[in-house]
């Protein structure tokens, strides 16, 4: 890691390796689910700039959301996959759907941010003691 001392203060110019470095020791502190949902927030994040930018903006936007909708059907497919048969074919036919809409001449980004935003809701929620899905809220200061 290079630092250089510039007025005082400590400058930090990290290398590829110490972001890696640094990826893996945050990781470990996350679940899977909170890290699959982190990934669909870095696509929502890019849909929405994209929308307001032009159109180059738009076609990386998209691509990086189809790329992450087929890693996702590719996880879902798995033989391995211990998720129930019909929630798999549920999220395959989802995935399906923005295929189909990713691959139109005009994709429309506010019905991909739509769906990735519930995905992403639906990853950061937590099973109650009751086994029901609820969202994980922040913590209100008196409450």
């Amino acid at each position: 890691m290079n630092a250089r001392l510039k007025k005082g203060i400590l400058l930090v110019m990290p290398t590829k390796n110490y972001a890696i470095q640094a990826y893996r020791v945050a990781a470990r502190y996350k679940s899977q689910r909170d890290a699959e949902a982190d990934m669909f927030r870095q696509v929502i994040n890019d849909l929405q700039t994209a929308r307001e930018a032009g159109f180059v903006k738009q076609v990386k936007a998209v691509a990086d959301n189809r790329r992450l909708w087929m890693t996702v059907q590719a996880v879902i497919t798995d033989p391995a996959n211990v998720l129930p048969a019909e929630l798999r074919a549920l999220v395959v036919s989802l995935s399906l759907t923005l295929q189909r809409e990713m691959n139109s001449e005009h994709p429309d980004l506010d019905f991909l941010i739509s769906v990735n935003e519930t995905v992403a809701a639906g990853l950061a929620a937590e099973i109650t003691s009751r086994g029901v899905y609820s969202p994980k809220l922040p913590v209100q200061p008196g409450a």
